[in-house]
């Protein structure tokens, strides 16, 4: 397993990856109904490229096998606050693997160490157990709900909402 930036190749293996996935990653993700072309995952690719560029986020793909089956990395990065929002999304077939935990894990330690984030903080809809447990297990703390936080193809969640703090990241030595 490993994480490497997203590419503009990457276009045709993630459209396929989604289209693969649409109906499980629908439950929780909202654009999978405005990325239905490979124009839609080329302009996400470009629009990721250029918020890296201009230092607002990085999307990174997962890799196993040398096969991309997800997507992780910062949606959003206050460098005022030093703080990075992360996001992550992988395939049906890969879940309770483990790979995101390792994937986000490698994500902290890019955003801790090489970004010099102080912050790092993760939502998710409440009903989202395995985002959840993720960053139960990275030793993030639950800070609250966000109530009516999403709209999910007609339905609204709330989002529970977590964060780590770079001095708690380097106290739990990277959280094995």
């Amino acid at each position: 397993m490993s994480i490497r930036m997203i590419e503009p190749q990457d276009a045709d293996e993630l459209m396929k990856l989604v289209d693969a996935n649409r109906q499980y990653l629908r439950q929780w993700l909202p654009w999978l109904d405005c990325t239905t072309e490979m124009k839609h995952m080329e302009g996400f690719i470009s629009r990721s490229l250029h918020d890296y560029a201009d230092k607002k986020g990085a999307v990174f793909v997962i890799l196993d096998g040398g096969k991309i089956v997800g997507v992780c990395g910062f949606n959003l990065l206050d460098w005022k606050t030093g703080v990075g929002e992360i996001g992550y999304w992988l395939s049906q077939d890969c879940q309770g693997s483990g790979l995101m935990t390792d994937s986000i894990r490698q994500i902290l330690t890019y955003g801790f160490g090489r970004l010099g984030l102080s912050l790092c903080r993760i939502r998710a809809a409440t009903g989202n157990r395995k985002s959840r447990a993720v960053a139960e297990r990275l030793g993030f703390q639950h800070d609250g709900i966000l109530r009516r936080s999403e709209c999910l193809y007609g339905m609204v969640v709330d989002h529970a909402v977590y964060s780590l703090l770079k001095t708690e990241w380097q106290a739990n030595a990277n959280t094995k």
